[in-house]
């Protein structure tokens, strides 16, 4: 990366914009899947089953019992973790959601407690990853 690089102005962004990127890209890929390796899989499906997600119960040839559910367009996978392949503590996922007002109070109820940072509100799953709620425009 070159200073120029680095010296670039950043432009105002919303909530779901990635700035100027966002309409040279607009069309040309699209999120088809997200896996996610998880220390207590039956935990962290009970996570996102307050947010929404319902998962079914799926295993492929010799591969392990894993949970999976579609979110739009997106399929959304949970395995087991691995000595070689752990948990991803630290990456942010946002969830669109019709009353975020009921899932917050879901998970509160649950005994998660929200995160304190600008923007959408954010809980912590079971392996550390940051969940952005955020109601539906």
């Amino acid at each position: 990366m070159t200073a120029q690089t680095m010296a670039a102005p950043r432009t105002a962004r919303n909530k779901h914009s990635v700035g100027p990127l966002a309409s040279k890209t607009r069309g040309m890929a699209t999120l088809d899947l997200l896996v996610l390796r998880c220390t207590d899989i039956r935990a962290t499906r009970s996570f996102y089953e307050l947010v929404g997600v319902a998962f079914v119960l799926e295993q492929h040839g010799g591969g392990p019992d894993h949970f999976a559910a579609a979110l739009d367009e997106v399929t959304f996978e949970m395995y087991p973790a691995t000595p070689t392949r752990p948990p991803e503590p630290g990456l942010r996922i946002g969830v669109r959601v019709d009353d975020e007002e009921a899932i917050v109070d879901a998970l509160v109820s649950a005994g998660h407690l929200p995160r304190h940072a600008s923007g959408p509100v954010s809980f912590v799953d079971p392996d550390e990853r940051i969940v952005a709620i955020s109601g539906r425009p």
